[in-house]
């Protein structure tokens, strides 16, 4: 890709088959129709009437960005120098291939003729645009995304760990619908204490039905917590999974996400948290995957499972994140705790790990929501039936890692559920399947 005479940036679509070739001031559009057999993707928001023109959604390019390219799914990526995301343009070295166990002979739930598939993501495709040679993908965030952050605050929120014993009794004793916790927010969930270094999953990948309510999600996840620093700024948290959000994502598909807060979930901000890029703090590495990507395929239930694997690991003071065994980027550790030496909370240790389903509604009474946590079956379904999240790890040394030894709960049992099998001997580890539909019908 060129940036000679003049041209400020060009934007591409997809190039499959050319439609016509369009000019708007200093920008060209290629505005492409895809192959009959492919289904046109747009971007799923309210106002449609733009959706020739990505730009119009999207917020005000990177400032540092050298071109701009569009996904499949109509997004827009700024590829930007990957040295100008630090200050003394010095990209951290990722740490080295994780520790791997040997696995155990036995094997997991289900014939060994279903094994699940690693999923794959847009920039896979080699026929995808990008940048030139030493630039990274940034996501732009869409314009309705970042109107309701600034609504809210913080675009995500936690929920107060230290009352998972009290959840976990609720959760087989349920009599009637139980608020979540904090309010809007459902979850199954799992969590161990510890003075920990990093976590892995492998996590199946639905597509649960969501509200088109901008303002819903639906995900699974896992996450590193810590309690270290006085209220209000606790708890600090690093968190990734997949999502389905539509005021995030633009669509109603799974994706991948990053979260970060330093502040207890009070504000997303420029070096304070918030998802993805969206804000200053993560630094991106790699060049086919990012926080955002869309995931291509999801799983089928009673069918193929595909799932992505995760992991964070604490490596020369930066929280690395690694997906399908990728060294995606990392966020600084001092991002935690900016006052220097000696190191504290999320940024020398978590002291709280878990993984979970989550699912926030805005309805006004989000008692009544109907929003499906993972495929949408609850926990006790199984193997190609409820999602799951599997070979649960735990790193508490500079060594290899555990298996995790976690504390199920639930807000409300009857809503979504978690079932979970710690330190199982199989090849599968610890493991959990969890889901759920939402509110109960009337008769049950």
């Amino acid at each position: 890709m060129s940036l000679k005479h003049g041209i400020t940036r060009q934007v591409f679509h997809e190039r499959l088959d050319v439609k016509d070739l369009s000019l708007y001031g200093t920008r060209r559009i290629l505005r492409v129709e895809r192959r009959a057999e492919r289904k046109t993707m747009t971007v799923q928001l309210k106002n449609t009437k733009h959706q020739e023109d990505p730009e119009r959604l999207h917020m005000q390019p990177h400032p540092d960005r050298v071109v701009t390219t569009t996904t499949r799914s109509g997004r827009l990526l700024d590829w930007i120098p990957i040295e100008s995301q630090v200050p003394d343009g010095r990209v951290a070295t990722p740490p080295p291939a994780p520790h791997r166990r040997r696995q155990a002979p036995s094997v997991r739930p289900g014939p060994a003729s279903s094994a699940p598939h690693a999923a794959s993501f847009e920039l896979y495709d080699p026929d995808a645009p990008r940048g030139p040679e030493g630039t990274v993908p940034v996501l732009r965030d869409l314009i309705t995304h970042h109107d309701r952050v600034k609504r809210r605050g913080a675009d995500k929120k936690g929920f107060d760990l230290r009352q998972v014993a009290h959840r976990a009794d609720r959760v087989v004793t349920d009599g009637g619908p139980h608020d979540p916790d904090p309010f809007g927010y459902y979850h199954a969930s799992s969590f161990q204490s510890g003075t920990i270094f990093g976590c892995s999953a492998n996590i199946a990948v639905y597509t649960p039905a969501v509200s088109s309510n901008p303002g819903d999600h639906s995900l699974m996840q896992l996450g590193l917590l810590n309690y270290d620093l006085p209220k209000p700024n606790q708890p600090q948290s690093l968190e990734a999974g997949w999502t389905v959000d539509v005021g995030l994502n633009g669509n109603a598909n799974p994706h991948l996400f990053t979260y970060y807060t330093i502040n207890g979930y009070q504000l997303d901000s420029n070096g304070t948290g918030g998802y993805n890029q969206q804000f200053k703090g993560w630094v991106q590495v790699d060049t086919h995957v990012y926080p955002g990507a869309a995931i291509n395929g999801t799983s089928v239930i009673g069918g193929q499972q595909i799932e992505v694997s995760i992991r964070y690991q604490l490596f020369q003071m930066n929280w690395w994140l690694e997906v399908q065994g990728i060294w995606l980027g990392y966020y600084p550790a001092t991002l935690f705790d900016p006052t220097g030496f000696p190191p504290r909370a999320l940024s020398d240790h978590a002291s709280k790990v878990g993984f979970w389903g989550e699912v926030d509604s805005q309805l006004a009474d989000p008692t009544t929501t109907t929003d499906q946590m993972g495929s949408g079956q609850f926990g006790e379904a199984g193997w190609q039936h409820a999602c799951y999240e599997r070979n649960l790890e735990v790193q508490t040394d500079v060594g290899t890692p555990s298996d995790f030894n976690g504390v199920a709960s639930a807000e409300d049992s009857s809503y979504y559920d978690i079932v979970q099998t710690m330190r199982s001997g199989t090849n599968w580890g610890s493991y959990f399947f969890a889901g759920g539909s939402g509110k109960p019908p009337k008769n049950m």
